[in-house]
């Protein structure tokens, strides 16, 4: 009985050992969207809070923002998008990354301090 699994076994196990490296290797033709629908990016609203007694002066991707002190803006950027101080401030050196937009922060109130 043992002899019959060993000799199905064997040859199985040989086919498995030498395929495998052939199948990984192969190209993977995935689906491709041809569609502009399909390539949007997805738009993320955040607010800032400025918490300091300065008004502070952004960039987010390509615009110049200025967050008066004590209030809060709202944003709707793509995400991916880098938030970053546009002057010093007592805090942060111009150039300063704020923070990099993502999906998760839908939603999300920034405290700029």
């Amino acid at each position: 009985m043992i002899r019959r699994y060993l000799l199905f076994a064997s040859p199985l196990a040989l086919v498995c050992l030498l395929s495998c490296p052939a199948i990984h290797a192969s190209p993977v033709r995935g689906f491709v969207p041809a569609h502009a629908i399909f390539g949007k990016t997805k738009t993320v609203k955040v607010e800032l809070r400025n918490t300091t007694q300065a008004p502070i002066a952004l960039h987010a991707g390509e615009q110049n923002i200025t967050v008066e002190p004590g209030k809060t803006i709202t944003l709707s950027l793509p995400a991916g998008t880098r938030i970053t101080t546009a002057r010093n401030t007592s805090k942060h050196p111009a150039g300063t990354l704020i923070i990099q937009v993502y999906s998760g922060l839908n939603g999300a109130v920034i405290d700029l301090n």
